[in-house]
C-alpha cells in the first residue's frame, strides 16, 4: 500500500464502541455475554489503570505498526492512522496516542456533543478533524426513514454543510454504493440516487461559490470542558451496548462519570435529555433531528494545560473523575484574568472550596468568578450559566474574526448556515 500514491492510511472502524463492548460488537447478545477486548483487557482495573493501559497499548499500535504514518492536520498528505467513533468519549485518549479520532455525523450521533469532541481534540492535539457522514441511523418512529439510506437526501446535505462551515479538513460518505446509497446500477450504468445528486451538488455547486475563510485549526471556543476521559456517554445495557466503562464489568458509570451528561443538558438549552450523548441512549424519544442550540463548545481533556487552549474562553467547565494541579492552575490563571469556571466542590481549588456554602454559589476570583453546584439541575446553576449559552435557536461556532451559525427554521433536520463578523 505504501508504494501507492493513492494510499491515504489505515482506519479503524468504531474505535471506541469495540474498546467498550468488545470485538464481536455487531454480533448481538451473544458479544455481551462472550466479551473479547479490543485494545486493552481493563476487566478488574481502575478507570486511571484502564485509561492508562489503552494509552499504552494505542501508541505501541502507532509507533511500532504505523511508524510511517502521520498524526497532525499539518501532514494531511501523508498516509495517517485513524479511528472513527460513534460515541463522543474518547477523542482525546486516541489523538493523545497520535491515532487521528474521526467523528461519525449522522448515524445516531448529536452535532454539537460531536463537534465539541472532535474540534477540541484538533485544538488540544494537533490531530485533524475528518467527519465521516454515516447513512446508518435510528429508523421507525426515532428515525427519519424506515427504509434505508435511514438519513434523508436533505439531512445528508445538512451534514456536509455542518462539516464544511466547521472547518472539516476532509469528510467523507459511508455506504457509498451499500443497497444504492449514492447510486445503483441502472441498464448496467451508475445512476445517482438523490443522496448521490445532493453529494455531487454540494461539492461541485456550492463548495465552489462560497470559499470559506476557516479551517478547524482557526477554531477559538467561547465554552470549554475539561474532564478526564472515563469512556462514559450514557450506555445502558441493551443488544450490544454494555452498560460498563473501558469495557471491564467491575467499572459502572456512577454520579461522578455521568454529571456531564446533564451538564450537557443545560448547554443545549434542554434539547438534549440529561441521561446520554446519542440516540443509543435512554431519553432519546424524540425523532431525529441535526440541529441542537448551543454556543461554541470544545471538550478538552484533563492534560489541557496550555493557557493558549483558553484565549478567548468565557466558561470552562471541570467535570469528571479527576483534574490535575498543573490543569487547575491554568484554569485558576484564566479566571482571575475574567473567564468564569463552574465546577463541582470536590474539582475547586481549596481556596474556592472552602467559600461555598453548599448548593450552587458563586466566589468570585481576580477579574472571574467560580460557579460551584452541586446539581446541574438547580436553577441557581442554571441562571449563573445563562449568560454564556447564546441563543436557543442557534448552533454557533467562533474562528478567530468570523462566527459560524446554523440555524434550523424549516424544522431540525435541516440547518442553514450564516457566517458573520464574531461578536466578542
Amino acid at each position: 500500500c505504501q508504494s501507492s500514491p493513492h494510499f491515504r492510511g489505515v482506519c479503524y472502524d468504531e474505535a471506541e464502541h469495540w474498546l467498550t463492548n468488545g470485538v464481536d460488537v455487531t454480533g448481538g447478545a451473544h458479544a455481551v455475554r462472550e466479551f473479547r477486548p479490543h485494545f486493552f483487557a481493563a476487566e478488574g482495573l481502575g478507570i486511571q489503570a484502564a485509561y492508562e493501559g489503552n494509552l499504552w497499548n494505542l501508541r505501541v499500535l502507532r509507533e511500532k505498526i504505523y511508524g510511517f504514518a502521520g498524526a497532525s492536520w499539518r501532514e494531511l498528505g501523508r498516509p495517517m492512522v485513524r479511528s472513527e467513533h460513534v460515541f463522543p468519549i474518547l477523542f482525546p485518549l486516541f489523538a493523545r496516542a497520535g491515532v487521528a479520532p474521526h467523528p461519525k455525523l449522522l448515524k445516531e450521533s448529536v452535532l454539537p456533543v460531536a463537534g465539541a469532541a472532535a474540534l477540541g481534540a484538533c485544538r488540544q492535539y494537533g490531530v485533524p478533524y475528518v467527519p465521516c457522514l454515516d447513512l446508518w441511523g435510528p429508523r421507525g418512529t426515532r428515525g427519519s426513514r424506515q427504509e434505508w439510506p435511514y438519513h434523508t437526501p436533505e439531512e445528508l446535505r445538512s451534514a456536509l454543510l455542518f462539516a464544511y462551515w466547521t472547518g472539516a479538513h476532509a469528510a467523507y460518505i459511508e455506504n457509498i454504493n451499500y443497497r444504492d446509497s449514492l447510486y445503483r446500477e441502472a441498464a448496467g450504468k451508475p445512476e445517482l440516487t438523490a443522496w448521490g445528486r445532493a453529494a455531487r451538488e454540494f461539492r461541485r455547486q456550492y463548495m465552489p461559490n462560497h470559499p470559506r475563510p476557516i479551517r478547524a485549526e482557526d477554531f477559538e471556543p467561547e465554552i470549554v470542558i475539561v474532564r478526564y476521559p472515563d469512556s462514559d456517554w450514557g450506555q445502558v445495557s441493551r443488544h450490544h451496548i454494555r452498560q460498563n466503562l473501558y469495557g471491564a464489568s467491575n467499572l459502572a458509570p456512577d454520579e461522578t462519570t455521568r454529571g456531564w451528561l446533564r451538564v450537557w443538558r443545560v448547554l443545549t438549552h434542554d434539547a438534549l435529555p440529561g441521561t446520554g450523548l446519542t440516540w443509543h441512549a435512554d431519553g432519546f424519544d424524540m425523532p431525529y433531528r441535526l440541529f441542537f442550540p448551543c454556543n461554541s463548545v470544545a471538550l478538552y481533556d484533563h492534560l489541557a494545560t496550555d493557557p493558549r487552549l483558553y484565549e478567548g474562553v468565557r466558561l470552562v467547565l471541570l467535570l469528571g473523575i479527576e483534574i490535575p494541579e498543573a490543569t487547575l492552575a491554568t484554569v485558576r490563571s484564566t479566571v482571575r484574568a475574567g473567564a468564569t469556571a463552574a465546577t463541582v466542590p470536590r474539582l475547586a481549588p481549596d481556596a474556592i472550596r472552602r467559600q461555598h456554602p453548599g448548593g450552587t454559589s458563586v466566589v468570585p476570583d481576580g477579574s472571574g468568578k467560580w460557579i460551584v453546584f452541586e446539581d446541574a439541575a438547580d436553577t441557581a446553576f442554571r441562571e449563573a450559566l445563562a449568560p454564556h449559552l447564546g441563543s436557543p435557536d442557534e448552533l454557533r461556532y467562533t474562528f478567530r474574526d468570523v462566527e459560524v451559525v446554523f440555524t434550523a427554521p424549516t424544522g431540525p433536520a435541516e440547518l442553514e448556515v450564516e457566517v458573520r463578523p464574531r461578536r466578542r
